[in-house]
């Protein structure tokens, strides 16, 4: 709730409760006191702006993770404006978006095309994802999916996303099944997306998450086979 609008709201009230009835005033020792059923309104309509600031919160977390994302020595994202690329994000919720890229690495935009065989334009394209979930102890856990599936290679990292700081962490991951990942990739990706030590893993190419939300995110195996991971608060347990 706005916050002027809210103290135009109490004013109101306290103007009413201030008239010229005694039934919402007690008068004891030449003190005012407000009643009961006025301060339980005015409670409603606080805890009505508290709910509306923490959406507002929440409705802005996945954004300003990329934003961190962005600027951050992490990034393999060709851009020269962080706002304009904001824009081309592929907003599925609150807390999951994609951004798609071309095979240089900057921002892809997709034409539409009339009356023509799609695949006769078809390009190869990167889609880097992350999905967001709210810590219990405090500010975001943030997982990052690298999907360029047109050249062989699918990386996942973890984050955690404090004071609008993204940092990636080390064997962070949740338990994935030893199917899905490729402990002996036979190329070298890591002067393109920035890796380090054991801060990100490669999935095979028969593996991929299928779905990112707010409760965790699947794996498919073959497209035959799909594993929940559901988030506890600090990580990720494997839904049997």
């Amino acid at each position: 709730m706005n916050m002027s609008y809210f103290i135009i709201l109490l004013s109101a009230l306290l103007l009413s409760a201030c008239g010229g009835t005694n039934q919402n005033l007690n008068v004891e020792d030449n003190e005012t006191k407000i009643s009961a059923d006025t301060m339980s309104e005015i409670a409603m309509f606080q805890d009505d702006a508290d709910i509306l600031e923490e959406a507002k919160v929440d409705e802005d977390i996945v954004l300003d993770v990329w934003k961190a994302y962005l600027k951050s020595e992490y990034c393999d994202v060709q851009t020269d404006n962080i706002e304009s690329t904001l824009a081309l994000l592929d907003k599925r919720s609150n807390t999951v978006a994609s951004l798609e890229l071309d095979a240089s690495n900057h921002p892809y935009v997709r034409e539409k095309t009339f009356d023509v065989d799609e695949e006769e334009f078809y390009e190869e394209t990167v889609l880097e994802t992350f999905a967001c979930y709210p810590l219990k102890n405090g500010g975001w856990l943030s997982l990052w999916y690298y999907d360029a599936s047109d050249w062989g290679r699918k990386i996942f990292a973890v984050y955690k996303f404090e004071n609008n700081v993204l940092t990636r962490q080390k064997n962070a991951f949740p338990p994935f099944e030893s199917d899905f990942i490729d402990k002996n990739p036979s190329f070298d990706w890591d002067e393109l997306v920035k890796l380090s030590g054991m801060e990100v893993v490669y999935f095979m190419q028969d593996c991929w998450p299928t779905k990112f939300d707010a409760d965790g995110f699947t794996m498919s195996l073959g497209g035959m086979e799909e594993t929940v991971y559901k988030f506890n608060g600090s990580g990720f347990e494997k839904e049997n």
